[in-house]
Parts: structure tokens; sequence; C-alpha cells
């Protein structure tokens, strides 16, 4: 199994799966709704820790395959926030 560390500034990060219901209605692949987020695997930027489900920039990532995985690569300027639940 091959690991990436990324270099300083940029985190390694998996794309989140499509929403594929959207006001209790299923969606066919044409109109699932997906933003662009994903889930953080690996950090060298202090603000993002593993697991953190993150919003980036749509063309500022740069893709890889590892083991046999679509991942990419963020710098930590394209990154416009992390998603979290409200607990109100």
């Amino acid at each position: 199994m091959k690991s990436v560390k990324p270099s300083k500034g940029r985190v390694l990060a998996k794309k989140t799966e499509k929403e594929t219901k959207l006001n209790g209605f299923f969606l066919n692949d044409n109109e699932a709704y997906h933003p662009d987020t994903a889930v953080v695997i690996a950090s060298a930027a202090k603000e993002y820790a593993i697991g953190d489900t993150v919003i980036y920039k749509t063309y500022a990532v740069q893709d890889i395959k590892l083991n046999g995985e679509d991942h990419f690569i963020i710098n930590e300027e394209d990154i416009l926030g992390v998603v979290y639940e409200d607990n109100l």
C-alpha cells in the first residue's frame, strides 16, 4: 500500500460522494448535486486535520491515483472552508 505525504501548505484529499437525494426524492446520475467537497486524508497545512471535509476551488487540484483510487492534492490557499455540523 502506497502513501503520500503532502509538501508544506498542501493536503491530500478524496472527493466526497454525490448527493443522490434532494428533498426526499432520488436523483439520477445526471441530476445528482455534487459540491466541490473532499475529505482530508493527509495534511501538511496546519489549519486542516485528517478527516475534515473541505470545500475547494473546482479547477485548483492536482489529480493523482493512489492504491487504485482517485485522490488529489490541494494547495492550502485553494481551500475555501471546512464543512461541519451545526449543533443548534
